[in-house]
């Protein structure tokens, strides 16, 4: 692998961090408050960031898969799946 492609797999796979970070986001204390949407565009926004977050965590692993995966890399990417299935739970229940 030579270094220019190296270098783009990892700024691909900061890029896809900083996306996934900012779908995290609105879960968090503190984010913007529901103010008057409705529950129903609420759930639809929700839907539509679950939609990207898994986007996100499968380009990650096309991303990681590309490369030769460190433990830590592998481990972020079990870790993401794990929260993104958290989410989902939480979303069902």
């Amino acid at each position: 692998m030579t270094v220019d492609n190296l270098e783009l797999q990892e700024s691909g796979w900061e890029e896809l961090r900083k996306d996934r970070r900012r779908s995290l986001c609105y879960s968090e204390p503190g984010s913007p408050s529901v103010g008057s949407r409705s529950w129903k565009s609420m759930e639809m926004e929700i839907q539509s960031l679950l939609e990207k977050l898994q986007d996100t965590n499968d380009s990650m692993s096309r991303c990681a898969a590309s490369a030769t995966p460190t433990t830590f890399v592998t481990q972020k990417l079990a870790r993401h799946r794990d929260i993104f299935h958290e989410f989902i739970q939480v979303q069902l229940s």
